[in-house]
Parts: structure tokens; C-alpha cells; sequence
């Protein structure tokens, strides 16, 4: 799920974090080592140092995989990955083309239409804090990324300009 949508965490990594609260050592997590993971500060340290490994990935070296979305809480990835799977899932209910058409069915087709709305309506009015430091810290790295690229086209132009040569 987590390639679906570009996020490159690999199974070692995840492994890796599953562990910290894997206290019976299956390499299964059950009900409640998973509720300790979701609040245990130190998986979640852990975390967002691989998250922070990922956006550092995609922004200098890979940006055309950039991921849709990137937190820094595993619960808020949890969240974003039950939600996109969820609008997948009426998306794909709605223009399920092995269905033959009846009129009786465009009632419940705009019914789960009017969910997509919602859902993206909603989204956009309650942005979550990661959200936020995610905007953040994307605009912060965006700044970054043109301040060089500023510096280094103005160490170019003075390094070609040349006071001595006439009309310049």
C-alpha cells in the first residue's frame, strides 16, 4: 500500500519499527502491540527520522517520485492511507464499467459522487497539524532549494562581468 501512493518505505524499515513494540518477537504486531506503536514515543522518533530520510530523497534527488503525502505521525499516514483507500473504493463502485447500466443505480452513483465532495470538502477545511509542518517545512525546503539556486546563478553573472569592457 504504502508503493501505491509513493511512499518508499521498505520492508526492513517497517520491520525495523514494527520491533520496537514487538515484545513477543513473532514479527506480527498484535491488537495492542499495534496500539503501542501508535502512541510509543520512541517508534515514533524513529518514524519520522525515516520520513524525514524520504522528503530529503524526494526533494534533491528524486523529486518526480515526491509522495502525495508525507507525515511525521504514523497515526496521521494511517489516517491518509484509510482515507485514500476508502475514495478509491467509491471511485471505483461509481465507474465500475462490468455493471450494466440502470437507471436505478444513478441515484446510488450520485449518493457516493456527493461522498467524494464531501470527503474532499472536509479535507480541505480541517487540515491536521502534520498538514501543517508539512507545509512548513515544504516551503521551508522550496526556499532553500531557490535561495541556492539564486546564489549560484549570481556567483555565475559576476563571475562573467567584466567592468572593463565597453557597453557592458
Amino acid at each position: 500500500m504504502f508503493k501505491k501512493y509513493n511512499i518508499d518505505i521498505t520492508s526492513q524499515e517497517l520491520l525495523t519499527l514494527f520491533s520496537i513494540v514487538d515484545e513477543d518477537k513473532s514479527g506480527a504486531l498484535d491488537i495492542n502491540e499495534f496500539k503501542e506503536f501508535a502512541l510509543s514515543e520512541k517508534a515514533n522518533r524513529h518514524f519520522r527520522e525515516i520520513i524525514g530520510e524520504l522528503r530529503y530523497k524526494e526533494i534533491y534527488k528524486h523529486p518526480e517520485l515526491r509522495a502525495k503525502f508525507l507525515p511525521y505521525n504514523f497515526s496521521t499516514l494511517l489516517n491518509f492511507l484509510s482515507d485514500e483507500t476508502r475514495k478509491e473504493k467509491l471511485r471505483e463502485e461509481i465507474f465500475d464499467e462490468s455493471k450494466p447500466f440502470h437507471p436505478k443505480d444513478v441515484k446510488q452513483d450520485l449518493l457516493r459522487f456527493l461522498q467524494l465532495f464531501k470527503h474532499a470538502y472536509n479535507k480541505s477545511e480541517a487540515m491536521s497539524s502534520d498538514e501543517i509542518i508539512s507545509r512548513q517545512i515544504n516551503t521551508a525546503l522550496e526556499l532553500k532549494k531557490q535561495q541556492e539556486e539564486l546564489y549560484s546563478q549570481k556567483a555565475t553573472t559576476i563571475k562573467g562581468f567584466n567592468p572593463q569592457t565597453p557597453g557592458s
